[in-house]
C-alpha cells in the first residue's frame, strides 16, 4: 500500500461520448462538498446535493490487492454510476501523513463534508468533527452511522437489513403466516440520505444566518417568514414573531439598504400592525423595484382598500390577476375587487367580480355573505334568499351569512373605510331578512 500516495482524479478519456445530464437546480452551486460516504446511505445523501448543483468532490479510498468489487459496487457499474452522478473525485489514502495533509487543505474552503465511517475509525484517520472543526469552524459536518455516534452499539457497522430487521419494519412487511421480510429496495438506506441531505440544507441556513455576516437574503427570508406567520395568523407568539422579523429587516437594511426584498419586507411589518397608510409606500417601492412582484401588487391592493382610498385598490388586485391568473388567492383577489364596486354602490359589477370568487372557491365564506349582502341591496331578494340557504346548508347553520359578515366587519376595524362597509354589509342583510343582532 506504500504505493498509493495522492493518486489522480477520475477522469473519462477524450473520446467517450457522454449523454448530458442537466442538473436539476444551481441552487447550491456556491458550495463545495467533500464526500468521504461509501455503499449507499452516505452517497444517496450527496447525490441530492451535487443534483442541486453543489461543487461535489468523491474522496476515494485506493483499490485493495485481490478485491475485484469494492464496497459499493464496480465503478462501471449502474448503480455505482447512478449514485455519485455529478461529482468530480480524488483517491487519497487517508492513512498516509501526506495524503491526511492534502485532504486537510480541501476542508480549509469546503463548506460540508459528509461521511459514513463508524466513530472509532473516523477518530483514529483524524477526520472526525473536532479535528477538522480547528481547520475549518464555518464547517457543517454530515454524519451517518447505523447505531449512532454515542452508545453501547456504536461502534458495530450498520447496514440496511441491519436497520430494517432491528428497526421491526420486517416484521410489518410480507405476508401473513411468513417470517420477517426485507423491504425489496434498500429503504432504510436511502431514507437516511434524504434526511441527512435535508439537515445539511436547514445547517447552511443556520449557517448563513449566525455565523456569515454578509448572507443578509437568509435574513430578510426569515424575517418575511416570520410576518407572514403573524399574518396569516398562524402562530401564539405574534408580537415575539413581528419584533424579531422587524429586527432582522433593520439589520439587513443597515448592513444592505439596496437589498431587493426591503421594502416588501417593510410593508409586510407595517400590514401587520395595520399601519396601511404606511405600507402603501413601501410597496409601490418594490414594484418600482419588480414590476412583476406579484406579493407587492396584492398587499398594496389591501392595504389602500383597509387605508381607505379603495378606488385605487382596483388596479393593484387585476394586475396581480394578469401576472398570476393561477395564484391560489385569486379568489380573494376577485372577491377584495367586488368588495370595492359594492361600497362604490355598483352592485351590478359587484355581484360579477364576487360571483367569479365563488366559482373560483365554493367553499370561500366571505363571499357568499357578500352576494347576500349585493343581491338585497339591487333589490333581488330572491336571489339573496337562495344564496342564504346555501350558505346556511354549507355551514350547517342558519345564521351562517350574518356571522360570517360580523366578522368580515372586525377585521376591517382598523379601516378608514369601517363605517361604510358596517353600513353596507348590514344594510343588504336586513333587506334580505337576515338578523343582525
Amino acid at each position: 500500500m506504500s504505493g498509493c500516495r495522492l493518486v489522480s482524479i477520475w477522469a473519462i478519456t477524450k473520446d467517450v461520448e457522454l449523454m448530458p445530464f442537466p442538473r436539476a437546480s444551481r441552487a447550491l452551486e456556491r458550495f463545495t462538498v467533500l464526500d468521504l460516504t461509501r455503499v449507499r446511505a452516505g452517497p444517496t445523501c450527496v447525490r441530492q446535493l451535487a443534483d442541486w448543483g453543489a461543487n461535489v468532490i468523491k474522496i476515494e479510498l485506493p483499490p485493495e490487492p485481490g478485491v475485484a468489487d469494492p464496497l459499493g459496487g464496480p465503478r462501471e457499474g449502474s448503480d455505482f454510476e447512478n449514485l455519485h452522478r455529478n461529482k468530480r473525485s480524488i483517491t487519497l489514502n487517508l492513512k498516509l501523513p501526506e495524503a491526511l495533509a492534502a485532504f486537510k487543505r480541501m476542508v480549509k474552503k469546503a463548506d460540508v463534508v459528509v461521511e459514513n465511517f463508524r466513530p472509532d475509525v473516523k477518530r483514529r484517520l483524524g477526520v472526525d468533527y473536532k479535528q477538522l472543526a480547528r481547520i475549518n469552524p464555518k464547517l457543517i459536518y454530515a454524519s451517518i452511522s447505523g447505531f449512532g455516534q454515542t452508545g453501547p452499539y456504536a461502534h458495530r457497522p450498520g447496514f440496511d437489513q441491519i436497520a430494517q430487521g432491528m428497526g421491526g419494519l420486517m416484521s410489518i412487511t410480507g405476508l401473513p403466516g411468513q417470517g420477517p421480510v426485507r423491504v425489496g429496495i434498500p429503504i432504510a438506506d436511502l431514507t437516511a440520505g434524504l434526511f441527512c441531505a435535508l439537515g445539511i440544507l436547514v445547517a447552511l441556513l443556520e449557517r448563513a444566518l449566525t455565523i456569515d455576516p454578509h448572507s443578509f437574503s437568509a435574513r430578510a427570508v426569515l424575517a418575511l417568514t416570520l410576518v407572514a406567520r403573524v399574518l396569516e395568523q398562524v402562530t401564539d407568539t405574534a408580537a415575539l414573531d413581528l419584533a424579531r422579523g422587524e429586527e432582522l429587516i433593520e439589520e439587513v437594511a443597515a448592513a444592505s439598504p439596496h437589498h431587493p426584498n426591503l421594502n416588501f419586507a417593510r410593508g409586510q411589518v407595517f400590514r401587520a400592525r395595520h399601519q396601511y397608510a404606511r405600507a402603501i409606500p413601501e410597496y409601490e417601492v418594490a414594484i418600482a423595484l419588480n414590476r412583476n412582484s406579484v406579493n407587492a401588487m396584492a398587499s398594496l391592493g389591501l392595504c389602500q382598500f383597509f387605508a381607505g382610498d379603495i378606488e385605487k385598490a382596483i388596479p393593484a388586485q387585476e394586475l396581480a390577476i394578469r401576472l398570476s391568473p393561477r395564484d391560489p388567492r385569486v379568489p380573494n383577489w376577485y372577491w377584495r375587487i367586488g368588495m370595492v364596486h359594492l361600497l362604490q354602490s355598483r352592485t351590478d359589477e359587484a355581484i360579477s367580480w364576487i360571483e367569479r370568487a365563488r366559482s373560483a372557491n365554493p367553499r370561500l365564506a366571505g363571499p357568499r355573505a357578500w352576494l347576500v349582502s349585493a343581491y338585497a341591496l339591487r333589490g333581488d331578494l330572491e336571489r339573496a334568499a337562495a344564496e342564504l340557504a346555501e350558505a346556511g346548508r354549507l355551514s350547517g347553520d342558519k345564521r351562517y351569512a350574518s356571522i360570517t359578515v360580523h366578522k368580515a366587519a372586525g377585521r376591517l376595524g382598523a379601516a378608514a373605510n369601517y363605517a361604510l362597509a358596517e353600513e353596507t354589509f348590514y344594510a343588504g342583510l336586513r333587506k334580505a331578512g337576515v338578523p343582525t343582532d
